[in-house]
């Protein structure tokens, strides 16, 4: 064998010996990420709660046209389960024609007339 290839294979065996180091120590680190995530709580969102009397928020136009739709859907699509079945609201919804479209814009339009008139009067009620 020569000089080189000598010099190769010993380096080839110094890289894999450190590769090995690495991998204990990331195996290790694993190991200590596991614990630390598995003893500390999850932080989840804190749910705003209405005061006593406080009007509910108005819908989007989308939220009324779901309303309407998600029924014949589940129906036409038995054993989806709810995702998909949001796909399928997402995508027609999608490709509603802005003229159909506006039904729903008046409706969400009138909601939120609906809601800025309450919280006004909540408003000056709380005061």
């Amino acid at each position: 064998m020569s000089e080189f290839q000598e010099k190769v294979i010993e380096e080839f065996d110094s890289v894999k010996y450190e590769i090995s180091e690495l991998n204990e120590k990331l195996d290790n680190l694993t190991k200590i990420m596991e614990k630390i995530c598995k003893n500390t709580p999850s932080i989840k969102k804190i749910k705003k709660v209405r005061a006593e009397g406080e009007p509910k928020r108005n819908i989007s136009a989308y939220f009324w046209f779901q309303s309407e739709v998600r029924k014949g859907i589940s129906e036409a699509n038995e054993g989806s389960g709810v995702t998909e079945i949001s796909k399928l609201i997402a995508s027609k919804w999608s490709s509603l024609d802005p003229n159909d479209r506006e039904k729903y814009n008046s409706m969400a339009a009138e909601d939120k007339e609906r809601y800025v008139k309450e919280m006004e009067e909540w408003k000056a009620g709380t005061n």
